[in-house]
Order: C-alpha cells, then structure tokens, then sequence
C-alpha cells in the first residue's frame, strides 16, 4: 500500500494491466467512486475501491 500512496490511479493502472480495453475500465471503475485519475498520493484507494466493487 505504501508504494501506491503517492502514485497517480493513471499510473497505477498503466503499469498493472497491458490491455487498453481493461485499462479503461479500470480507470473509469476508479474515477466513478470520485478519483481524479491525474491526482498524486491516492493510488493507494484504488485497491479500497477494487474491493468495495466486488462486495
């Protein structure tokens, strides 16, 4: 978690999934709960969210 806390979701995403078609929906999953995909220090939410998703 500490390695995600200053990245970007943009960041994040890119460097976690090679398809473009499952980037985008990861970036949107994460900017639909309220993230700015731009933003610095709160990668770390991404895995928050991932987990509220499949709940």
């Amino acid at each position: 978690m500490t390695e995600l806390a200053e990245r970007t979701p943009d960041d994040v995403i890119t460097e976690r999934f090679e398809n473009d078609h499952v980037r985008t929906l990861m970036l949107y999953t994460v900017c639909h709960w309220g993230l700015d995909y731009a933003q610095s220090g709160v990668g770390y939410l991404i895995a928050l969210y991932f987990n509220r998703m499949t709940s």
